[in-house]
């Protein structure tokens, strides 16, 4: 889009006159040099901070098979960065589909049984334990996962022992077949590492 970027130009960049039209195009003008006064290191912090604990949040609910529509109940605990996450909160709630209930400093953080803690570089996430019903529901959703997953490596593993197939097969076919099977292998482990957790 050549000439709406011209034209923005022209419009928008004051000239050496402080006027508002450039007499030269923008492919003549020198390339912006980054300014140092823009950088504002304590609201980058902030936002990492806050990005840490959405992510943090997310990968939680997602590892646990949780609906979308199930809301988490957490609390955040911060030394530096304190202030500012109380003025995130509606975000952190938004965006991570969580019921914010304290933030406070980080040494108030105490134990809680069946509470899991998610300790982050500028924050504590301490999020309440899960609900009878929603351990339930994790755990069947796991068996039957890992029902499907040890369906695969089955059938897999019975293709790397057939000889007809690992002599008509090109080696990268066989390769790969390996290799998923590995994943298929570690996934199958980590399901069953969750599962004896739970139970």
């Amino acid at each position: 889009m050549p000439f709406v970027t011209e034209e923005l130009w022209q419009t928008l960049q004051p000239d050496d006159d402080g006027g508002t039209r450039h007499t030269r195009s923008v492919m003549m003008a020198p390339y912006p040099a980054p300014s140092t006064a823009a950088v504002d290191t304590e609201a980058e912090r902030v936002i990492e901070a806050t990005i840490e604990i959405v992510r943090a949040l997310r990968n939680y609910r997602a590892e646990r098979k949780m609906e979308p529509s199930h809301r988490l109940k957490a609390a955040l605990f911060a030394s530096d960065v304190l202030t500012e996450l109380r003025e995130m909160r509606p975000i952190v709630e938004l965006l991570g589909r969580v019921k914010i209930t304290d933030v406070s400093e980080r040494t108030q953080r105490t134990e809680v049984a069946g509470q899991t803690v998610i300790v982050l570089a500028d924050a504590d996430v301490a999020i309440a334990g899960a609900s009878a019903e929603d351990l339930e529901r994790v755990f069947t959703q796991l068996q039957k996962e890992a029902e499907v997953t040890r369906g695969r490596l089955e059938s897999i593993e019975q293709r790397l022992t057939d000889d007809a197939f690992l002599s008509k097969a090109p080696a990268e076919v066989i390769e790969r077949q390996r290799s998923l099977a590995a994943s298929l292998q570690d996934k199958l482990s980590r399901i069953e590492a969750e599962l004896a957790d739970l139970d």
